[in-house]
């Protein structure tokens, strides 16, 4: 756990699910300043719940929710939003039919007087491909270039805590490789959570982790614990 001083965000049983259907259970972790937190769960163990709890879509059924030492337990999505909090969903999300530079913008919305240039400078720093297709349409990206779109959309706001859902889904090796090293290089800047199906990807630049299962976070660990630890709890005793 980080300490109090450094924690951004802190959750403390947490409790929430789709009508009477429960899907996160007695749900505890914290975020600190500058971290990069895997979340590792298989998919339906709650990761995507749990990030839209954060972010205020789904309400809690109960819990707190702690936010730079703010309550910010059901708020809504737009203040939570404006607070520091962006999420780059599973699946992307994009607008196909607007362009790259018309979707980036997209990410300023309901957040006033933003130096829209100095935003767009900043995503095209860390994803200079879209710099170049900022004129085009975004459905006629590649499957990376729209995934570096989608965080590049979520940076616009200059958040303090960027959550990216399943961001290799789908996505090449190699493409996974540049995407993850340009989300390292973020961490100066803001804490990010990532959540993933698969252990090696964000292990290699998490500081810490959780294992998400059925709902509940059954592990948790630093950089520092070995590997193996991990894949005994997430696949069995013995896993290789």
């Amino acid at each position: 756990m980080t300490s109090d001083e450094r924690t951004l965000l802190s959750l403390k049983s947490v409790e929430a699910g789709y009508g009477d259907l429960r899907v996160l259970r007695d749900v505890s972790m914290d975020v600190g300043e500058g971290e990069l937190v895997a979340l590792i769960g298989p998919n339906g163990a709650g990761k995507s719940t749990l990030f839209k709890v954060i972010c205020g879509v789904i309400k809690p059924d109960s819990g707190r929710i702690y936010f730079m030492g703010r309550d910010i337990t059901g708020l809504p999505p737009e203040r939570i939003c404006r607070m520091g909090i962006a999420l780059v969903p599973e699946g992307r999300g994009l607008f196909p039919n607007l362009s790259v530079r018309d979707n980036l913008e997209l990410g300023l919305y309901g957040i006033p007087r933003v130096p829209v240039r100095e935003r767009l400078d900043f995503v095209y720093s860390i994803f200079p491909v879209l710099r170049e297709r900022s004129r085009q349409r975004a459905g006629s990206l590649s499957g990376g270039e729209q995934q570096m779109l989608a965080v590049g959309r979520a940076l616009m706001s200059a958040p303090r805590l960027l959550i990216l859902d399943e961001p290799s889904s789908g996505l090449a090796p190699i493409v996974v490789d540049r995407l993850y090293e340009s989300v390292r290089k973020l961490t100066d800047r803001m804490s990010i959570i990532i959540g993933e199906q698969n252990i090696k990807r964000p292990m290699s630049i998490a500081h810490r982790w959780y294992v998400i299962e059925n709902g509940r976070i059954v592990m948790e660990g630093t950089a520092k614990r070995p590997t193996r630890d991990l894949r005994a709890a997430y696949f069995g005793a013995g896993a290789d």
